[in-house]
């Protein structure tokens, strides 16, 4: 049966051929747009690349409402205080806390000088930024404590200040000489492996007499689902507002940058795009599969004799059924794979030449080969079958006749 079917086939190549284009055109589509979703989630990765994925960042701004007697246009600065204020209050959500003080400084070693932002941290910064050191260690408790004259560089603070063995060398920063403790890099912006990291108690210490820090940075627990940390963070706001006395609804007088809520959105957005994948995938495959249901039908007239003669001589109801399903198991499958095959070409084509539109290294994953293999073979009995059960009730008699 299986060498007839084929035989059928390929004496009746353009209609074989006419058959399978809708599939192949259907897979191809569905393959296309799977790699490029898959390309827009890569660059929406990468929004989070260098910093942990459940993190939060805090920072005044200024009030745009009046509340309880406070005009509007004020300046809302977070101070040393509120680190302490929110790790007390939400010390049970809270796996990670810093505080950041941003200044920058004139360093010199030898005779190479050159400018430079400065951090100052706490230890927890390292896990928050997911800063890697490459040689030494991080600011430690005990150098927050006794006002450590200490710093960690960038590799390439390294490289423009020609350091060599860096590791226990003293460094001019403003004036004042530090000691190299740490090499940092990270993976998320080369502008990272260019920043120096402090005790935020020097720091405060020397430049802020009101303790004002620039922002305060936090990890919320990891076992918190996307809603339950996007609520986390509106806890945190809504507690900052009480205790600063802002209006509720001034939105811009704290930042909350919470990665969750980013992740919320971003999942949503992804969510709508896989929904417009699977629909246009399954009405392409429906047209095709209609349009080899369609043929069947016309073949199944065509060969109304031939099937006669096979049920006057013997031929089971159930004969006729594979012979008629199992060529359009063939050709579905057949052309699926070839429109996949196209597909991943064109995948790999794109790949590196779509960034400016948002979409980082497509890519189709290994595991759409054994779906689609699935969903063709069913689909190919699916559009077999009613051509199938229509060859399977013709009479002999009838089809013997039929001219």
């Amino acid at each position: 049966m299986f060498q007839e079917v084929l035989q059928s086939i390929s004496k009746n190549k353009l209609r074989s051929f006419l058959s399978g284009f809708t599939v192949i055109f259907a897979i191809l589509l569905f393959t296309v747009l799977l790699g490029i979703s898959n390309g827009l989630n890569n660059a929406f990765k990468t929004l989070f690349n260098g910093d942990s994925e459940n993190a939060i960042f805090i920072d005044g701004k200024v009030t745009t409402m009046p509340f309880k007697g406070y005009k509007a246009g004020r300046t809302i600065d977070l101070h040393e205080e509120d680190f302490h204020f929110i790790k007390d209050n939400f010390q049970e959500g809270i796996e990670k806390i810093s505080v950041r003080v941003v200044r920058n400084f004139q360093v010199k070693f030898g005779t190479e000088t050159n400018a430079y932002s400065a951090r100052g941290v706490h230890p927890d910064h390292r896990f928050i930024e997911e800063t890697i050191l490459s040689k030494g260690r991080f600011i430690s408790i005990r150098d927050i404590n006794s006002y450590a004259q200490v710093v960690v560089l960038g590799e390439l603070i390294i490289e423009d200040l020609k350091i060599e063995n860096p590791i226990g060398k003293s460094i001019s920063i403003d004036g004042y000489i530090y000691k190299i403790i740490g090499v940092s890099w990270d993976e998320g912006e080369s502008s990272e492996s260019r920043m120096m990291y402090m005790p935020y108690t020097t720091l405060l210490n020397r430049y802020s007499k009101d303790k004002i820090v620039d922002k305060i940075a936090l990890t919320y627990s990891s076992g918190y689902s996307i809603n339950k940390a996007v609520v986390f963070g509106n806890d945190i706001k809504d507690k900052l507002f009480e205790k600063y006395f802002i209006h509720p609804n001034d939105i811009r007088a704290i930042n909350i940058d919470n990665s969750a809520k980013g992740k919320k959105e971003i999942n949503q957005f992804t969510d709508i795009i896989s929904l417009m994948i699977f629909i246009i995938g399954l009405g392409t495959l429906i047209a095709g599969i209609v349009s080899i249901t369609n043929i069947l039908i016309y073949v199944v007239k065509e060969r109304t004799k031939e099937i006669g003669v096979r049920k006057a001589i013997g031929a089971k109801p159930l004969d006729i059924i594979k012979m008629v399903v199992l060529e359009s198991v063939l050709i579905t499958s057949i052309s699926g794979y070839l429109g996949l095959l196209l597909g991943v070409f064109v995948v790999k084509i794109m790949n590196g030449k779509l960034d400016s539109y948002f979409i980082y290294n497509p890519s189709v994953d290994i595991s759409i080969v054994f779906k689609a293999s699935i969903i063709l073979v069913f689909s190919g009995i699916f559009a077999g079958y009613i051509p199938a059960r229509r060859a399977a009730k013709i009479k002999p008699i009838v089809a013997l006749r039929d001219e």
